[in-house]
Protein backbone atom coordinates (compact mmCIF):
# COMPACT_ATOMS: atom_id res chain seq x y z
CA UNK A 1 0.00 0.00 0.00
CA UNK A 2 1.08 3.55 -0.66
CA UNK A 3 1.44 5.83 2.42
CA UNK A 4 -1.63 7.86 1.45
CA UNK A 5 -3.69 4.63 1.32
CA UNK A 6 -2.53 3.79 4.85
CA UNK A 7 -3.21 7.27 6.21
CA UNK A 8 -6.55 8.07 4.59
CA UNK A 9 -8.69 5.69 6.77
CA UNK A 10 -7.02 7.14 9.89
CA UNK A 11 -8.22 10.67 9.17
CA UNK A 12 -11.57 11.94 10.43
CA UNK A 13 -13.27 14.56 8.29
CA UNK A 14 -13.52 16.94 11.25
CA UNK A 15 -9.94 16.40 12.36
CA UNK A 16 -6.68 18.31 12.07
CA UNK A 17 -3.49 16.63 10.92
CA UNK A 18 0.25 17.35 11.12
CA UNK A 19 2.89 15.83 8.84
CA UNK A 20 6.43 15.78 10.21
CA UNK A 21 9.08 15.64 7.49
CA UNK A 22 6.80 16.91 4.73
CA UNK A 23 9.54 17.79 2.21
CA UNK A 24 7.82 19.51 -0.71
CA UNK A 25 4.38 18.99 0.84
CA UNK A 26 3.02 16.77 -1.94
CA UNK A 27 1.72 14.06 0.40
CA UNK A 28 0.02 16.45 2.83
CA UNK A 29 -1.71 18.27 -0.02
CA UNK A 30 -2.90 15.00 -1.54
CA UNK A 31 -4.21 13.85 1.85
CA UNK A 32 -6.03 17.16 2.36
CA UNK A 33 -7.58 16.91 -1.11
CA UNK A 34 -8.81 13.34 -0.53
CA UNK A 35 -10.17 13.85 3.00
CA UNK A 36 -11.02 17.54 3.25
CA UNK A 37 -9.10 17.89 6.52
CA UNK A 38 -6.78 20.68 7.58
CA UNK A 39 -3.19 19.41 7.19
CA UNK A 40 -0.08 21.25 8.38
CA UNK A 41 3.41 20.17 7.34
CA UNK A 42 6.80 20.82 8.93
CA UNK A 43 10.31 19.98 7.77
CA UNK A 44 13.74 21.37 8.70
CA UNK A 45 14.32 21.82 4.96
CA UNK A 46 10.77 22.68 3.91
CA UNK A 47 10.47 23.75 0.29
CA UNK A 48 6.82 23.40 -0.61
CA UNK A 49 3.69 25.50 -0.43
CA UNK A 50 2.12 25.42 3.02
CA UNK A 51 5.17 23.80 4.65
CA UNK A 52 6.73 25.32 7.76
CA UNK A 53 10.46 25.20 8.43
CA UNK A 54 10.63 23.38 11.76
CA UNK A 55 12.32 20.29 13.16
CA UNK A 56 10.22 17.40 14.40
CA UNK A 57 11.53 17.94 17.91
CA UNK A 58 10.19 21.52 17.83
CA UNK A 59 6.55 20.95 16.86
CA UNK A 60 5.38 22.04 20.31
CA UNK A 61 6.04 25.59 19.10
CA UNK A 62 2.90 25.29 16.99
CA UNK A 63 -0.26 26.83 18.43
CA UNK A 64 -2.65 24.25 16.96
CA UNK A 65 -3.82 20.97 18.47
CA UNK A 66 -3.82 17.92 16.21
CA UNK A 67 -5.85 14.72 16.15
CA UNK A 68 -3.24 12.89 14.10
CA UNK A 69 0.49 13.44 13.75
CA UNK A 70 2.33 11.32 11.20
CA UNK A 71 5.71 10.94 9.54
CA UNK A 72 6.57 8.97 6.41
CA UNK A 73 10.11 7.66 5.89
CA UNK A 74 11.37 10.43 8.19
CA UNK A 75 11.42 8.95 11.70
CA UNK A 76 14.90 7.45 11.28
CA UNK A 77 16.23 10.92 10.38
CA UNK A 78 15.18 12.51 13.69
CA UNK A 79 18.03 13.62 15.95
CA UNK A 80 15.99 12.63 19.02
CA UNK A 81 12.89 10.47 18.51
CA UNK A 82 12.12 10.80 22.22
CA UNK A 83 12.07 14.61 22.07
CA UNK A 84 9.84 14.42 19.01
CA UNK A 85 7.34 12.22 20.87
CA UNK A 86 7.40 14.49 23.92
CA UNK A 87 6.78 17.51 21.70
CA UNK A 88 3.99 15.63 19.92
CA UNK A 89 2.28 14.94 23.24
CA UNK A 90 2.03 18.69 23.89
CA UNK A 91 0.20 19.38 20.62
CA UNK A 92 -2.00 16.28 20.44
CA UNK A 93 -5.70 16.70 21.02
CA UNK A 94 -7.86 14.39 23.10
CA UNK A 95 -7.51 10.81 21.87
CA UNK A 96 -4.73 11.84 19.48
CA UNK A 97 -2.40 9.39 17.78
CA UNK A 98 1.12 9.45 16.36
CA UNK A 99 1.61 7.34 13.23
CA UNK A 100 5.08 6.40 12.03
CA UNK A 101 5.43 4.91 8.56
CA UNK A 102 9.08 4.07 8.03
CA UNK A 103 11.23 1.56 6.23
CA UNK A 104 11.31 -1.77 8.03
CA UNK A 105 14.58 -3.05 9.43
CA UNK A 106 16.53 -4.69 6.60
CA UNK A 107 14.64 -2.95 3.80
CA UNK A 108 16.78 -2.56 0.68
CA UNK A 109 16.17 1.05 -0.29
CA UNK A 110 19.46 1.67 -2.07
CA UNK A 111 20.44 4.18 0.62
CA UNK A 112 23.05 3.23 3.26
CA UNK A 113 20.84 3.95 6.26
CA UNK A 114 19.90 2.01 9.38
CA UNK A 115 16.22 1.49 10.06
CA UNK A 116 14.67 0.66 13.41
CA UNK A 117 13.57 -2.81 14.44
CA UNK A 118 10.17 -3.21 16.09
CA UNK A 119 11.82 -3.80 19.47
CA UNK A 120 13.86 -0.61 19.07
CA UNK A 121 10.69 1.34 18.32
CA UNK A 122 9.06 -0.10 21.45
CA UNK A 123 12.06 1.02 23.53
CA UNK A 124 11.69 4.54 22.14
CA UNK A 125 7.98 4.54 23.02
CA UNK A 126 8.70 3.28 26.54
CA UNK A 127 11.33 5.98 27.06
CA UNK A 128 8.82 8.68 26.08
CA UNK A 129 5.98 7.06 28.08
CA UNK A 130 3.96 6.19 25.00
CA UNK A 131 2.00 3.00 24.33
CA UNK A 132 1.75 1.02 21.12
CA UNK A 133 -1.78 0.98 19.73
CA UNK A 134 -1.02 -1.06 16.62
CA UNK A 135 1.91 -2.27 14.53
CA UNK A 136 2.15 -4.09 11.24
CA UNK A 137 4.44 -4.53 8.25
CA UNK A 138 3.35 -3.88 4.67
CA UNK A 139 6.02 -4.69 2.11
CA UNK A 140 9.11 -2.65 2.98
CA UNK A 141 7.11 -0.34 5.26
CA UNK A 142 6.50 -0.77 8.96
CA UNK A 143 3.55 1.08 10.45
CA UNK A 144 3.47 2.03 14.12
CA UNK A 145 0.47 3.71 15.73
CA UNK A 146 1.05 5.03 19.24
CA UNK A 147 -0.28 7.44 21.83
CA UNK A 148 0.99 9.07 25.03
CA UNK A 149 0.04 6.88 27.98
CA UNK A 150 -1.29 9.98 29.73
CA UNK A 151 -3.66 10.72 26.81
CA UNK A 152 -5.06 7.23 26.36
CA UNK A 153 -8.85 7.02 25.96
CA UNK A 154 -10.71 3.71 25.95
CA UNK A 155 -14.30 3.18 24.78
CA UNK A 156 -15.92 0.10 26.33
CA UNK A 157 -19.23 -1.20 24.97
CA UNK A 158 -21.41 -1.45 28.04
CA UNK A 159 -24.81 -2.22 29.47
CA UNK A 160 -24.94 -0.13 32.61
CA UNK A 161 -21.68 -0.78 34.47
CA UNK A 162 -21.21 -4.17 32.84
CA UNK A 163 -19.45 -5.05 29.60
CA UNK A 164 -21.97 -5.54 26.80
CA UNK A 165 -21.78 -9.01 25.25
CA UNK A 166 -23.49 -7.84 22.08
CA UNK A 167 -21.58 -7.09 18.90
CA UNK A 168 -19.67 -3.84 19.54
CA UNK A 169 -21.82 -1.71 17.24
CA UNK A 170 -25.04 -2.93 18.87
CA UNK A 171 -24.15 -1.85 22.40
CA UNK A 172 -26.59 0.69 23.86
CA UNK A 173 -23.80 2.95 25.06
CA UNK A 174 -20.06 3.28 25.47
CA UNK A 175 -18.21 4.05 28.68
CA UNK A 176 -15.28 6.38 27.95
CA UNK A 177 -12.27 6.03 30.25
CA UNK A 178 -9.13 8.12 30.61
CA UNK A 179 -5.95 7.23 32.49
CA UNK A 180 -5.39 8.93 35.85
CA UNK A 181 -2.50 7.74 38.02
CA UNK A 182 -2.22 4.59 35.87
CA UNK A 183 -5.86 3.69 36.53
CA UNK A 184 -9.04 3.94 34.46
CA UNK A 185 -11.32 6.84 35.31
CA UNK A 186 -14.80 7.06 33.79
CA UNK A 187 -15.25 10.46 32.17
CA UNK A 188 -18.35 10.02 30.01
CA UNK A 189 -21.14 7.71 28.91
CA UNK A 190 -21.91 8.06 25.22
CA UNK A 191 -25.18 6.80 23.75
CA UNK A 192 -25.03 4.72 20.57
CA UNK A 193 -27.69 6.24 18.27
CA UNK A 194 -27.49 3.36 15.76
CA UNK A 195 -27.45 0.46 18.24
CA UNK A 196 -30.52 -1.20 16.74
CA UNK A 197 -29.90 -0.13 13.14
CA UNK A 198 -27.67 -1.65 10.48
CA UNK A 199 -26.87 1.19 8.05
CA UNK A 200 -24.23 0.80 5.31
CA UNK A 201 -20.74 1.40 6.69
CA UNK A 202 -21.90 0.99 10.29
CA UNK A 203 -18.37 0.27 11.56
CA UNK A 204 -17.11 3.56 10.13
CA UNK A 205 -20.03 5.42 11.74
CA UNK A 206 -19.16 3.89 15.13
CA UNK A 207 -15.49 4.79 14.63
CA UNK A 208 -16.54 8.37 13.90
CA UNK A 209 -18.73 8.41 17.03
CA UNK A 210 -15.71 7.32 19.09
CA UNK A 211 -13.05 9.21 17.14
CA UNK A 212 -11.56 10.72 20.32
CA UNK A 213 -10.64 7.24 21.62
CA UNK A 214 -7.65 5.14 20.56
CA UNK A 215 -8.88 1.81 21.98
CA UNK A 216 -12.25 0.09 21.66
CA UNK A 217 -13.31 -2.89 23.79
CA UNK A 218 -16.34 -5.12 24.13
CA UNK A 219 -17.83 -8.55 23.57
CA UNK A 220 -17.05 -8.95 19.86
CA UNK A 221 -16.71 -6.87 16.72
CA UNK A 222 -16.52 -9.32 13.81
CA UNK A 223 -13.64 -9.82 11.40
CA UNK A 224 -14.54 -6.90 9.11
CA UNK A 225 -15.03 -4.61 12.09
CA UNK A 226 -11.66 -5.60 13.53
CA UNK A 227 -9.90 -4.90 10.23
CA UNK A 228 -11.61 -1.51 9.82
CA UNK A 229 -10.76 -0.56 13.39
CA UNK A 230 -7.10 -1.38 12.71
CA UNK A 231 -7.13 0.55 9.44
CA UNK A 232 -8.49 3.56 11.34
CA UNK A 233 -5.36 3.49 13.51
CA UNK A 234 -7.10 2.07 16.57
CA UNK A 235 -7.14 -1.15 18.57
CA UNK A 236 -10.05 -3.44 19.44
CA UNK A 237 -9.76 -5.61 22.55
CA UNK A 238 -12.25 -8.42 23.03
CA UNK A 239 -13.50 -8.81 26.58
CA UNK A 240 -12.76 -11.97 28.51
CA UNK A 241 -14.55 -12.81 31.74
CA UNK A 242 -14.54 -9.24 32.99
CA UNK A 243 -17.91 -8.22 34.39
CA UNK A 244 -17.44 -4.47 34.71
CA UNK A 245 -16.41 -1.98 32.04
CA UNK A 246 -13.93 -0.39 34.45
CA UNK A 247 -12.25 -3.72 35.16
CA UNK A 248 -11.77 -4.28 31.44
CA UNK A 249 -10.39 -0.76 30.95
CA UNK A 250 -7.87 -1.29 33.76
CA UNK A 251 -6.71 -4.57 32.22
CA UNK A 252 -6.19 -2.83 28.89
CA UNK A 253 -4.11 -0.10 30.55
CA UNK A 254 -1.99 -2.78 32.23
CA UNK A 255 -1.53 -4.64 28.94
CA UNK A 256 -0.57 -1.57 26.93
CA UNK A 257 1.86 -0.55 29.66
CA UNK A 258 3.69 -3.86 29.32
CA UNK A 259 1.70 -6.06 31.66
CA UNK A 260 -0.41 -9.12 30.88
CA UNK A 261 -4.03 -8.97 29.72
Amino acid sequence: MEPIEILEPMVETSGSVLEVGCGDGSLMRALADKTGVFVVGVDPYAHGEGCLTLKGEEIDRLAEKFDLIYSVHSFHHLDSPKEFLLAAERVLGSGGRVVVIDWRYGAETGVPEKYYTHSELISILDDAEYVEINYWVDGDNQILVSAPASRLRIAVACDGDKVSRKTFGRAREFAIFEVVNDKAMLVERRENPIASDNPPGKTWKIIDLLRDCQVFAGGAIGRKGEIRTKLSGRLFVQAGKEESAKELANKIILKLSGGVL
